[in-house]
């Protein structure tokens, strides 16, 4: 009986502080592909073996 009046206030903090998590994780998603350095990446030759 307990658990079923005090679940219920709860469910909406759970929710904000799952909005706030998330929000920060987006955030330092873009920073890391919209600002780190650009990094040309070397292309590797493929060695063909004929025989």
């Amino acid at each position: 009986m307990i658990l079923s009046v005090l679940f219920p206030p709860l469910l909406p903090i759970r929710m904000v502080i799952g909005n706030i998590i998330n929000f920060h994780a987006t955030i330092k998603a873009w920073r890391i592909n919209l600002f780190r350095k650009r990094v040309k990446k070397k292309k590797k030759e493929e060695k063909t073996s004929l025989g």
